[in-house]
């Protein structure tokens, strides 16, 4: 008996740590399948990071009873927001219920698909606990969102005036005024104000989603990088430094956005601080190692500071899943399609953004952006204090050369720890505005629930 039960006792631990360790590793292989290097793969080998509906999912009968009664349905003769939903054994599902609104279930109940008047069904989450579901990936997962988005974030916003303690070199080697050599850090500014006029609509489009932006952007702001560092006019530097802002601007539009993607309105506000937490932070960062460099390696290094700083963010980028909800459905419903050889499956982002034309996303990108900063007050409001905050924010980046190497004999280095202070500042009310959070927010939604 004794025998028996030590085998008991070291059995049980073993049983279940085979399992999590499965859980683990398709947890990691699922991410993987999710990023930018997954569908890489995927297209020389689908096989090797397979989706459910590409295998046998636990909810294809309910797709195929619902394709049954999509057959036997015949179209409305005039637009109903009416539709049908397939019933169960046990009678729990809905016979009508609102167009787009999918069938409310429990954590663990599949929800049955919705149907359409017209016959299209609506590819949706397959429960409230839904694997693929932004909202319920693990903690793990989003913080790697999380982390993705605020490094990119921290190059971006230190690429900006990193190359300021180099403005003397650029006006002795280029000959220029320092009028004219602000226009590096001017231009680059506007440059990420213009660029997410353009990006941001892009990433609400299900078909494109966020990552397409990301990366594709990113590379072309390293691309960018290099004849910025190895050009040989003026005019040309300040050229490319547009363009650098530019092609930077999309995760500075829509990182808050892929935030919101995967936290709830109760956590969301953690994670948004820690992204404005990189941004200011950034600079001053920057500030002080360009002022190390320059002394000794020039003023070109600044702009090679920023090629070395990104090239871990396009690694990282590779493997960021995608985060729009939107999106993710898109691509199911494409592979329900697929698997089911039909043509009726549809998610709600398809239909609503189905024949969208270039005109449109245009309208979209530029047209409806100024009138709703025109026609809405406080939007207006917003706008106007947010660019004087930003126009004395970088003006100190100007006005420190200015005062403290011929006021009180500052070197670079010493002129870039000037900027101590905004990092202090900016830790500070990091850290009281979460400890507000977690110990008062979040401990009272908790308490509710």
């Amino acid at each position: 008996m004794a025998h028996h039960s030590v085998n008991n006792c070291h059995s049980g631990p073993l049983s279940f740590s085979i399992p999590k360790l499965s859980d683990q590793l398709m947890t990691i292989l699922n991410a993987i399948r999710d990023s930018t290097a997954g569908q890489l793969v995927r297209l020389l080998r689908p096989e090797l990071l397979p989706y459910p509906e590409e295998q046998d999912f636990p909810q294809k009968d309910l797709y195929k009873d619902a394709e049954l009664i999509a057959e036997k349905s015949e179209p409305s003769s005039t637009p109903s927001e009416a539709t049908i939903t397939p019933h169960s054994d046990d009678e729990r599902r809905h016979t009508d219920i609102e167009a787009g609104i999918p069938e409310k279930f429990e954590e663990n109940h599949e929800a049955s698909p919705t149907i359409r008047e017209d016959g299209t069904i609506i590819c949706d989450w397959y429960s409230a606990s839904d694997s693929d579901n932004p909202e319920n990936w693990s903690p793990r997962k989003k913080l790697w969102v999380v982390a993705c988005i605020c490094y990119c974030s921290f190059v971006v916003y230190m690429s900006a005036p990193v190359w300021t303690p180099g403005e003397e070199q650029f006006m002795e080697v280029f000959g220029t005024n320092y009028a004219y050599t602000a226009l590096g850090l001017a231009l680059f500014v506007f440059g990420y104000g213009v660029g997410p006029l353009l990006f941001a609509p892009l990433s609400e489009i299900a078909s494109v989603g966020r990552n397409i932006p990301y990366i594709t952007t990113f590379v072309l702001y390293m691309l960018v990088t290099i004849p910025t560092a190895l050009v040989r006019n003026a005019p040309a530097f300040m050229f490319f430094r547009f363009l650098q802002g530019f092609f930077g601007s999309p995760i500075l539009a829509t990182g808050g956005a892929s935030l919101a993607d995967v936290y709830d309105s109760t956590y969301l506000p953690c994670a948004m601080t820690g992204w404005a937490f990189a941004c200011f932070v950034a600079p001053v960062i920057g500030q002080i190692i360009a002022g190390a460099a320059i002394p000794h390696l020039g003023w070109r290094f600044t702009i090679w500071e920023i090629l070395i700083a990104s090239a871990p963010v396009l690694v990282m980028f590779l493997f960021l899943p995608e985060t729009s909800p939107a999106t993710i459905l898109h691509h199911r419903a494409h592979r329900l399609r697929k698997a089911l050889g039909s043509d009726n499956i549809r998610s709600a982002s398809e239909m609503e953004q189905h024949g969208l034309s270039i005109r449109t996303v245009v309208i979209d990108s530029l047209v409806k952006p100024m009138e709703i900063t025109l026609l809405d007050p406080a939007v207006l409001f917003a706008n106007v204090y947010m660019s004087l905050i930003y126009s004395i924010y970088y003006s100190f980046f100007e006005a420190y050369p200015l005062v403290f190497p011929s006021s009180y004999g500052f070197n670079l280095l010493q002129e870039g720890l000037a900027f101590l202070p905004i990092a202090i500042g900016t830790i500070l009310s990091f850290l009281l505005y979460n400890s507000y959070l977690v110990f008062y927010r979040v401990s009272c939604f908790l308490i509710s629930r």
